[in-house]
């Protein structure tokens, strides 16, 4: 994938991104994921199904690379986020 090209429009100035919107750009990705890691995720968990298997299911749907690493993250971020939404329900 490339950046589109206009008539007199160079592409490396013409779609200059702030530093202001770089960090307003990474702040939405990451709220987005954590959304669809929260809402795929507490889908399964409620039915009986062990947090491991839920974890690599996500990853391999997303395409995210089967590592320890990513798996260890990912049960950290959806951890945190059940423990909150508990903490808000009581």
């Amino acid at each position: 994938m490339e950046v589109p090209t206009f008539k007199g429009l160079n592409p490396a100035t013409f779609n200059y991104l702030s530093p202001t919107g770089q960090s307003a750009l990474i702040s939405a990705c990451k709220k987005l994921f954590q959304a669809t890691l929260f809402n795929e995720l507490h889908e399964l968990f409620s039915h009986d199904v062990q947090i491991t298997d839920i974890i690599y299911d996500f990853m391999d749907r997303h395409g995210i690379d089967r590592s320890e690493r990513n798996w260890e993250t990912i049960r950290q971020m959806y951890s945190r986020m059940r423990k909150k939404s508990q903490a808000h329900r009581s």
